[in-house]
């Protein structure tokens, strides 16, 4: 039957209701018992826990809207903050399954249809990471997913329209707020509101209904209509002013280490910085690759929406659902089509990260929104198959069949996804981070090159409360920056450069850290051969060539032993297996093979490193 709706006709209307509240439940149970218990392997994560829980400034554009609810979340003290932030992005992610399922029952009239189109989107793989852990994209997904269930209500019901529209706009400003990204939906909701205003048929129906009678409009005048939804937009833009309010707070108030204050939006240029992104380059994302790797983001797309995501069958009838929403339903097709391309191959191509596996995994937390538009099609394609099931009511084989189908369809993404989606137990990513903390002494520095390791440091300060400073490397030039050091070290840094100023750091009687060896060249240290680094654990500590390790070589051999026994007792400590080769995210693999390397550097028959090999060599040399 068609679902077309009218003041007096709820029934429709209530059944979606139950619909998205079973889905919503469903999929929040699912999150819960999946939900990371700590510091999640994100790549922004601990940066974003650590904003939230101190009200500090995220790196561009800010997120104002969720800092600021995961600020309020936060000073609740339910649980800690990585717990709560993991939680909110499970309960954000569960929203936008019931969101997706109450747009797709109105569209289809198919309990099928949305629960498995919803149920598909739900358990593939990006989707499911993101509602585990704390990100951005779980609430940018929310977001999407309202707009488009409220596009649907506005064209079902023509006499909610000036209020939905008002709505809409209100949800449209909010998800701007939040994410950019959401321009990518505006094409297609474009198209599908202009389409909406001309048919409210349904292509699900058996029969033709009767026009509801005219009724004389007592709603509001279409110009009292647009210039109320333009306001809401407006309204909803208005997150973007804790940026500034925040940060004059956090410049007045806080030392800017411990409320991480990134970009100092307390001055409007400083703003529009923040927001524009334009230390990423504003309209580009961050590294930018060539043509060669678009073409590569565009391949891996197309196999991981097939075979890492939805899996063979459900990709198949998502496939199906897009030819019969073109063929019946055109101004849906146009709604999910637009989302599925521009945030999935045009993303690909335009974005364009280089060909390397980090890249790509960073890729597939934007391609989330073209997952959620391909969910919404396999609805379709599902409930094709359930409404020939409804026409063909004899054949029982048939009518099994077509269930069993249905139902393997999400149950197979289900599945196999669960223990490449699973924290469920998982604290190798945040006992890593908090062992790097744990060996900075006081008052140290630590310049760090690497977005996890540089957030989980800063968790560490602000969070934990540790007392040492986080340099971040790729951001320690920027003008704002300068500004929160010391006079003396924003003097140093700005006339001779990071470098010149660890070292003088370094001279004073602070140990100096770096997160790599390859952070100290980026730091301009390869040029000075009597400063060195030298492993402490998992970092890199700041030292010259004449440290006592470094007197004799039977001196040296005997602190490699010492520091392997100290690392494979950090280990058992912070229950690591570096022997682990589990399917896990990128940043899993990534701390797993940081422990599987400093054990490899500091055995007694591994290779010495360059700096190594030159200490030895000079110090050799010396005592010819």
């Amino acid at each position: 039957m068609e679902c077309l709706l009218s003041e007096t006709n709820w029934p429709c209307l209530k059944s979606a209701c139950k619909i998205a509240a079973l889905v919503f439940i469903i999929s929040l149970i699912v999150y819960l018992v999946t939900l990371a218990p700590a510091i999640p392997p994100g790549f922004d994560s601990a940066e974003l826990i650590s904003a939230c829980a101190v009200g500090g400034i995220a790196h561009p554009p800010g997120y104002p809207l969720y800092t600021m609810l995961g600020w309020l979340l936060c000073s609740l003290k339910l649980a800690a903050p990585a717990l709560t932030m993991n939680a909110f992005s499970a309960l954000c992610s569960a929203a936008a399954c019931a969101c997706l399922a109450f747009g797709l029952y109105l569209t289809l009239n198919s309990a099928w249809g949305a629960l498995v189109g919803t149920f598909c989107f739900a358990f593939a793989l990006s989707p499911w990471r993101m509602a585990v852990g704390a990100e951005v994209f779980s609430l940018h997904l929310f977001f999407i997913s309202l707009l488009a269930a409220l596009a649907v209500v506005y064209k079902k019901i023509s006499a909610w329209r000036p209020y939905t529209l008002w709505v809409l706009s209100l949800v449209l400003g909010l998800s701007f707020s939040h994410h950019h990204t959401t321009a990518l939906f505006l094409p297609g909701l474009a198209i599908f509101l202009y389409l909406g205003n001309q048919s409210c048929s349904s292509v699900f129906s058996a029969r033709k209904l009767s026009k509801p009678k005219a009724e004389k409009s007592v709603g509001p005048s279409r110009c009292v209509v647009i210039s109320v939804a333009c306001l809401c937009f407006v309204l909803g833009l208005l997150p973007y002013l804790w940026l500034i309010v925040r940060a004059r707070f956090l410049a007045a108030h806080s030392d800017p280490f411990v409320a991480f204050n990134w970009g100092n939006p307390s001055t409007w240029k400083n703003f529009f910085w923040v927001v524009m992104r334009s230390g990423y380059g504003s309209l580009q994302l961050s590294t930018k690759g060539d043509s060669a790797s678009g073409a590569a983001s565009l391949v891996y797309w197309l196999l991981s929406l097939f075979f890492k995501q939805f899996k063979l069958l459900a990709a198949s009838l998502g496939l199906w659902g897009i030819i019969v929403a073109w063929r019946k339903q055109r101004a849906e097709f146009w709604l999910w089509i637009c989302l599925l391309v521009f945030a999935g191959p045009v993303w690909a191509v335009y974005a364009a990260q280089p060909n390397a596996e980090g890249y790509q995994e960073m890729m597939e937390r934007f391609f989330c929104s073209s997952y959620l538009a391909f969910g919404a099609f396999i609805g379709f394609g599902t409930a094709t198959l359930a409404n020939s099931v409804a026409v063909g009511q004899g054949n029982k084989l048939k009518k099994w069949l077509i269930v069993t189908i249905s139902v393997a369809t999400f149950l197979w993404p289900l599945a196999s996804n669960w223990n490449g989606a699973s924290e469920h137990g998982q604290y190798l990513v945040n006992n890593t981070l908090l062992y790097m903390a744990a060996s900075i002494p006081d008052k140290a520095i630590v310049a760090a090159q690497n977005d996890a390791i540089c957030g989980g440091l800063i968790y560490a300060k602000a969070v934990l409360k540790r007392d040492f400073m986080v340099i971040p490397v790729g951001v320690c030039h920027s003008q704002w920056f300068i500004d929160s050091l010391p006079l003396a070290y924003a003097q140093t840094l700005k006339g001779q450069g990071l470098a010149a100023l660890l070292d003088s750091a370094w001279r004073e009687g602070r140990a100096v850290y770096f997160d790599d060896e390859q952070t100290a060249g980026q730091c301009g240290l390869e040029h000075a051969p009597l400063h060195l680094v030298v492993r402490q654990g998992l970092l890199f500590r700041y030292t010259d060539s004449g440290e006592k390790i470094y007197t004799s070589e039977a001196c040296f051999w005997q602190y490699r032993y010492q520091a392997q026994r100290e690392l494979e007792q950090a280990a058992k400590q912070y229950n690591v297996d570096w022997r682990e080769k589990k399917a896990r995210p990128f940043w899993h693999k990534f701390m797993l093979n940081k422990w599987k390397r400093a054990r490899e550097a500091l055995d007694e028959r591994g290779k010495l490193s360059k700096i190594e090999d030159f200490c030895l060599r000079a110090e050799a040399a010396n005592g010819d």
